[in-house]
């Protein structure tokens, strides 16, 4: 069988790659196959009949997969077996995709290997795997039911650069990117657990709340997250008593560190990814809650009835203390109908 070689515009296809056991999901590439100009002998295993198909390379417009990729287009529902003189060719399996051809059985290539082998193949296919999507901007691949990260982690930097005014990503059209998203929820759970624990009350704070309160979740646009605390509670939290200015790291790898400027603490996911939560002293005073000290837009005083008693509300996977009045006290922090105005705006973000 003959498959001509023609060009393809965003295309959305499979590549078998060799010394892999599963196929590269690559979506919106602008690539092409070029037909190779050898031939390449296979051997039906059913019928012992040899078949000369037509070699392809496929190339891909980035160079992160220049290397990556080689693809072997064989007649669909034939059993083949490739016979060949590199030694150092590893293949397993390769599946012909009904996307783009007719249903075929699977191929299996007979170059077996040591077992020592197949393992540093597979693990330097999956650092130029995770090179690839790196390159193309890839945060995070769904493979059956199972996220796989390619994105930030603590020791890496976050994705986005040091914010002066509004993030980069929503100058871009962007929502925050996935793998920031994961861990800011994860620095939030984490503060919130050691707050708790020490005894602190503590509270989501205005846009964390927001988020919650709308669908459970951050913002999907959210730089950092926002915490509320008593400030007389703050000694009974020795990495906020002590973190000073350099900060300190726990033993889960979060930096805890206080503002320069005014009396506020960050809890940063580590000391190299500095996605964060903000910690926000307020001071009660005749039944009002001021801020300790510190200036932010959006930050005004509230009553402390919203507090008496906190309620618990769904957040990214887990119930949270929050004020009792939710709406109520949005409305008073970031004027009438914060949600519904929130609700008209987040939309137009999307990411990627």
């Amino acid at each position: 069988m003959k498959i001509m070689a023609k060009p393809i515009t965003d295309m959305i296809s499979n590549f078998c790659i060799i010394g892999s056991r599963m196929s590269l999901k690559i979506h919106m590439l602008h690539s092409r196959l070029d037909k190779f100009k050898d031939n390449m002998e296979v051997y039906s295993e059913k019928q012992g009949k040899r078949l000369e198909l037509e070699r392809y390379w496929t190339q891909v417009s980035r160079r992160a997969l220049q290397q990556a990729v080689e693809v072997a287009i064989v007649a669909p529902n034939k059993a083949v077996a490739l016979r060949t003189t590199n030694s150092n060719l590893l293949c397993q399996k390769i599946q012909i995709l009904n996307s783009w051809f007719r249903e075929g059985p699977r191929v299996r290539w007979t170059l077996a290997k040591t077992r020592a082998f197949h393992q540093r193949a597979e693990i330097k296919l999956s650092k130029q795997q995770a090179a690839a999507y790196k390159q193309l901007g890839v945060k995070a691949v769904v493979r059956d039911r199972h996220m796989q990260w390619f994105g930030c982690d603590n020791e890496t930097q976050r994705c986005f650069p040091r914010v002066v005014g509004t993030p980069s990503f929503v100058l871009s059209g962007r929502n925050t990117p996935p793998c920031c998203r994961r861990n800011l929820s994860r620095t939030v759970h984490h503060v919130l657990q050691v707050l708790i624990g020490a005894g602190v009350r503590c509270w989501l704070e205005t846009t964390s709340l927001l988020g919650a309160v709308a669908n459970g979740q951050l913002l999907p646009w959210a730089e950092y997250a926002e915490v509320g605390i008593y400030a007389a509670d703050v000694s009974r939290v020795s990495w906020l008593a002590k973190g000073g200015n350099k900060g300190r790291v726990d033993d889960n790898h979060y930096l805890w560190e206080r503002a320069t400027r005014g009396r506020y603490y960050r809890v940063a996911y580590s000391r190299k990814n500095r996605i964060y939560v903000l910690i926000l002293p307020f001071v009660p005073k005749n039944g009002t809650m001021w801020p300790a000290d510190w200036v932010l837009a959006h930050q005004k005083e509230f009553s402390e009835r919203h507090l008496h008693p906190l309620a618990q509300i769904h957040f990214e996977g887990g119930r949270v203390p929050a004020p009792n009045d939710a709406r109520v006290f949005l409305d008073h922090k970031l004027g009438g109908h914060a949600l519904e105005r929130n609700e008209k705006i987040g939309p137009k973000l999307l990411y990627p």
